[in-house]
Protein backbone atom coordinates (compact mmCIF):
# COMPACT_ATOMS: atom_id res chain seq x y z
CA UNK A 1 0.00 0.00 0.00
CA UNK A 2 2.78 2.46 0.91
CA UNK A 3 4.59 1.69 -2.36
CA UNK A 4 1.49 2.57 -4.40
CA UNK A 5 1.00 5.86 -2.51
CA UNK A 6 4.68 6.73 -3.12
CA UNK A 7 4.16 5.90 -6.82
CA UNK A 8 1.27 8.38 -7.00
CA UNK A 9 3.41 11.07 -5.36
CA UNK A 10 6.29 10.45 -7.79
CA UNK A 11 3.92 10.50 -10.76
CA UNK A 12 2.44 13.80 -9.58
CA UNK A 13 5.92 15.31 -9.14
CA UNK A 14 7.02 14.13 -12.59
CA UNK A 15 3.96 15.63 -14.24
CA UNK A 16 4.56 18.97 -12.56
CA UNK A 17 8.13 19.01 -13.84
CA UNK A 18 6.92 18.53 -17.42
CA UNK A 19 4.47 21.44 -17.31
CA UNK A 20 4.98 24.08 -20.03
CA UNK A 21 3.48 27.48 -20.61
CA UNK A 22 1.98 26.53 -23.97
CA UNK A 23 -0.15 23.72 -22.56
CA UNK A 24 -3.91 23.93 -22.74
CA UNK A 25 -5.63 24.03 -19.37
CA UNK A 26 -8.89 22.19 -18.78
CA UNK A 27 -11.28 22.09 -15.83
CA UNK A 28 -14.10 19.61 -15.47
CA UNK A 29 -15.28 16.35 -13.99
CA UNK A 30 -14.02 12.79 -14.25
CA UNK A 31 -14.86 9.37 -12.90
CA UNK A 32 -12.78 6.22 -12.96
CA UNK A 33 -10.73 3.70 -11.03
CA UNK A 34 -7.30 5.12 -11.96
CA UNK A 35 -8.34 8.65 -12.89
CA UNK A 36 -10.00 9.43 -9.55
CA UNK A 37 -13.57 10.72 -9.33
CA UNK A 38 -14.69 14.32 -8.89
CA UNK A 39 -13.27 17.67 -9.98
CA UNK A 40 -10.37 17.36 -12.40
CA UNK A 41 -7.68 19.56 -13.95
CA UNK A 42 -6.04 18.71 -17.29
CA UNK A 43 -3.18 20.05 -19.33
CA UNK A 44 -2.69 18.96 -22.92
CA UNK A 45 0.37 19.48 -25.14
CA UNK A 46 0.99 18.52 -28.76
CA UNK A 47 2.16 15.00 -27.92
CA UNK A 48 1.28 14.36 -24.27
CA UNK A 49 -1.03 15.44 -21.46
CA UNK A 50 -1.80 14.83 -17.81
CA UNK A 51 -4.61 15.16 -15.30
CA UNK A 52 -5.20 15.47 -11.55
CA UNK A 53 -8.54 14.68 -9.92
CA UNK A 54 -9.97 14.98 -6.43
CA UNK A 55 -13.33 14.13 -4.90
CA UNK A 56 -14.98 13.95 -1.47
CA UNK A 57 -18.43 13.05 -0.14
CA UNK A 58 -20.09 12.15 3.17
CA UNK A 59 -22.61 9.32 3.43
CA UNK A 60 -24.79 8.33 6.36
CA UNK A 61 -25.86 10.09 9.55
CA UNK A 62 -25.12 10.13 13.28
CA UNK A 63 -28.55 8.90 14.37
CA UNK A 64 -27.99 5.97 16.75
CA UNK A 65 -30.25 2.95 16.43
CA UNK A 66 -31.80 1.21 19.41
CA UNK A 67 -30.36 -2.30 19.15
CA UNK A 68 -32.98 -3.66 21.56
CA UNK A 69 -35.74 -2.58 19.17
CA UNK A 70 -33.94 -3.42 15.95
CA UNK A 71 -32.85 -6.95 16.76
CA UNK A 72 -36.49 -8.09 17.02
CA UNK A 73 -36.59 -7.89 13.23
CA UNK A 74 -33.76 -10.40 12.89
CA UNK A 75 -33.71 -14.15 13.27
CA UNK A 76 -30.42 -15.93 12.73
CA UNK A 77 -30.87 -19.62 11.92
CA UNK A 78 -27.41 -20.51 13.21
CA UNK A 79 -28.16 -20.49 16.94
CA UNK A 80 -24.81 -22.05 17.80
CA UNK A 81 -22.80 -18.92 16.98
CA UNK A 82 -22.87 -15.31 18.14
CA UNK A 83 -24.01 -12.67 15.66
CA UNK A 84 -23.23 -8.98 15.32
CA UNK A 85 -25.46 -6.05 14.39
CA UNK A 86 -23.75 -2.91 13.09
CA UNK A 87 -24.76 0.73 13.01
CA UNK A 88 -22.62 2.97 10.78
CA UNK A 89 -22.45 6.70 11.43
CA UNK A 90 -21.24 9.30 8.95
CA UNK A 91 -18.55 7.97 6.63
CA UNK A 92 -16.21 10.32 4.77
CA UNK A 93 -15.13 9.23 1.29
CA UNK A 94 -12.19 10.91 -0.46
CA UNK A 95 -10.02 10.11 -3.47
CA UNK A 96 -7.11 11.51 -5.45
CA UNK A 97 -5.85 10.47 -8.87
CA UNK A 98 -3.09 11.36 -11.33
CA UNK A 99 -2.91 10.29 -14.99
CA UNK A 100 -0.47 10.70 -17.86
CA UNK A 101 -1.41 10.52 -21.57
CA UNK A 102 0.87 9.78 -24.53
CA UNK A 103 -0.81 10.65 -27.82
CA UNK A 104 -0.80 7.95 -30.49
CA UNK A 105 -2.83 9.72 -33.17
CA UNK A 106 -4.44 13.14 -33.52
CA UNK A 107 -7.33 13.91 -35.83
CA UNK A 108 -9.36 17.05 -36.44
CA UNK A 109 -11.87 16.33 -33.67
CA UNK A 110 -10.37 13.43 -31.74
CA UNK A 111 -7.13 12.27 -30.10
CA UNK A 112 -6.28 8.62 -29.49
CA UNK A 113 -3.83 8.02 -26.64
CA UNK A 114 -2.12 5.58 -24.31
CA UNK A 115 -2.63 6.31 -20.61
CA UNK A 116 -1.15 5.34 -17.28
CA UNK A 117 -2.56 6.40 -13.93
CA UNK A 118 -2.89 5.80 -10.21
CA UNK A 119 -5.54 6.70 -7.65
CA UNK A 120 -6.27 6.16 -3.97
CA UNK A 121 -9.79 5.81 -2.57
CA UNK A 122 -10.27 6.15 1.19
CA UNK A 123 -13.28 6.10 3.50
CA UNK A 124 -13.35 6.46 7.27
CA UNK A 125 -15.92 6.78 10.02
CA UNK A 126 -17.30 5.15 13.18
CA UNK A 127 -19.10 1.83 13.47
CA UNK A 128 -21.11 0.74 16.53
CA UNK A 129 -21.52 -2.99 17.09
CA UNK A 130 -23.73 -5.11 19.33
CA UNK A 131 -23.09 -8.83 19.81
CA UNK A 132 -26.03 -11.22 20.26
CA UNK A 133 -26.11 -14.79 21.56
CA UNK A 134 -28.93 -17.32 21.60
CA UNK A 135 -30.60 -18.23 24.90
CA UNK A 136 -31.58 -21.91 24.57
CA UNK A 137 -33.75 -21.88 27.70
CA UNK A 138 -35.95 -18.94 26.62
CA UNK A 139 -35.41 -19.58 22.89
CA UNK A 140 -34.61 -15.93 22.20
CA UNK A 141 -31.63 -13.87 21.08
CA UNK A 142 -30.08 -11.70 23.80
CA UNK A 143 -27.41 -9.02 23.61
CA UNK A 144 -23.99 -9.93 24.97
CA UNK A 145 -22.46 -7.00 26.87
CA UNK A 146 -22.80 -3.36 25.83
CA UNK A 147 -22.43 -1.91 22.32
CA UNK A 148 -18.87 -1.10 21.26
CA UNK A 149 -17.72 1.71 18.96
CA UNK A 150 -14.69 1.58 16.69
CA UNK A 151 -13.09 3.84 14.10
CA UNK A 152 -12.95 2.19 10.68
CA UNK A 153 -10.56 3.22 7.88
CA UNK A 154 -10.55 1.57 4.45
CA UNK A 155 -7.99 2.41 1.76
CA UNK A 156 -7.89 1.08 -1.79
CA UNK A 157 -5.10 1.97 -4.21
CA UNK A 158 -5.47 1.50 -7.96
CA UNK A 159 -2.81 1.60 -10.67
CA UNK A 160 -3.23 0.78 -14.33
CA UNK A 161 -2.76 1.52 -17.99
CA UNK A 162 -4.84 1.39 -21.13
CA UNK A 163 -6.11 3.33 -24.13
CA UNK A 164 -8.50 6.24 -24.48
CA UNK A 165 -9.95 8.82 -26.81
CA UNK A 166 -10.51 12.55 -26.36
CA UNK A 167 -13.35 13.89 -28.53
CA UNK A 168 -13.87 17.58 -29.26
CA UNK A 169 -17.54 18.46 -28.81
CA UNK A 170 -16.75 22.15 -29.37
CA UNK A 171 -13.50 24.10 -29.51
CA UNK A 172 -13.55 24.35 -25.72
CA UNK A 173 -15.55 21.35 -24.50
CA UNK A 174 -13.98 17.89 -24.76
CA UNK A 175 -15.33 14.49 -23.78
CA UNK A 176 -12.96 11.61 -22.99
CA UNK A 177 -13.55 7.87 -22.66
CA UNK A 178 -10.85 5.48 -21.40
CA UNK A 179 -10.55 1.71 -21.10
CA UNK A 180 -7.82 0.78 -18.59
CA UNK A 181 -6.51 -2.45 -17.12
CA UNK A 182 -6.50 -1.86 -13.36
CA UNK A 183 -4.59 -3.47 -10.50
CA UNK A 184 -6.56 -2.69 -7.35
CA UNK A 185 -5.02 -3.28 -3.91
CA UNK A 186 -6.67 -3.10 -0.50
CA UNK A 187 -5.50 -4.45 2.85
CA UNK A 188 -7.22 -7.74 2.14
CA UNK A 189 -6.52 -8.61 -1.48
CA UNK A 190 -5.27 -7.66 -4.94
CA UNK A 191 -7.80 -7.54 -7.78
CA UNK A 192 -7.24 -7.27 -11.53
CA UNK A 193 -10.08 -5.38 -13.18
CA UNK A 194 -10.41 -4.67 -16.90
CA UNK A 195 -14.05 -4.20 -17.84
CA UNK A 196 -14.69 -0.88 -16.09
CA UNK A 197 -14.35 2.15 -18.43
CA UNK A 198 -13.84 5.70 -17.15
CA UNK A 199 -14.93 9.03 -18.59
CA UNK A 200 -14.69 12.78 -18.13
CA UNK A 201 -15.73 16.11 -19.56
CA UNK A 202 -13.61 19.29 -19.48
CA UNK A 203 -13.73 22.91 -20.53
CA UNK A 204 -10.40 24.02 -22.00
CA UNK A 205 -8.75 27.43 -21.74
CA UNK A 206 -6.03 28.30 -24.23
Amino acid sequence: MKKIIILIALLTFALLLTAEENLRHGLGFTGGMISGSGFSYRQMNEIYGFQFAFGAITIGDNDDIDFEDEYDDYWWHDTGSNHIMEDEGIFYHTNFGASYYKFLHKGKKSTFYFLVGAATYMNFGKVEEQVYQYNDDDEIWEHLGEPTEENEVNIRANVGFGIGIDYKLTDNIHLNLDWPLVFSKSDENLDIIMYVPQAGIHYYFK
